[in-house]
């Protein structure tokens, strides 16, 4: 599992997740941070994430994590900080804080 790898199986799965409703959605990829087990994606709309342009916001979407096991983790909205955390501790991994909003 790569980066490139971990940005097509979220979009991948947002694109499920959101088929029939009027919101495309994708990795913001310039906003991926690496970390030694994978890597904490942000994510909103398509145009957003292409253009930095928000006509129509919305709300929620925490980010997702990718390790390099392709483990899957949607974090909330609220205490994203706390599910990144969480995930890190549930699979052995170093818990530390992320710098989440650059």
């Amino acid at each position: 599992m790569n980066r490139n790898d971990a940005i097509q199986v979220i979009n991948t799965i947002l694109s499920a997740k959101y088929r029939g409703t009027p919101y495309d959605m994708a990795v913001i990829e310039n906003d991926v941070i690496e970390t030694e087990y994978g890597w904490i994606l942000h994510w909103y709309t398509r145009r957003f994430a292409e253009t930095g342009e928000d006509p129509d916001p919305m709300g929620g979407g925490g980010p997702a994590i990718v390790d390099r096991n392709g483990n899957v983790q949607f974090c909330g909205s609220a205490n994203p900080e706390g599910d990144i955390m969480a995930f890190e501790m549930a699979h052995g991994y170093p818990v530390r804080r992320h710098n989440l909003w650059g």
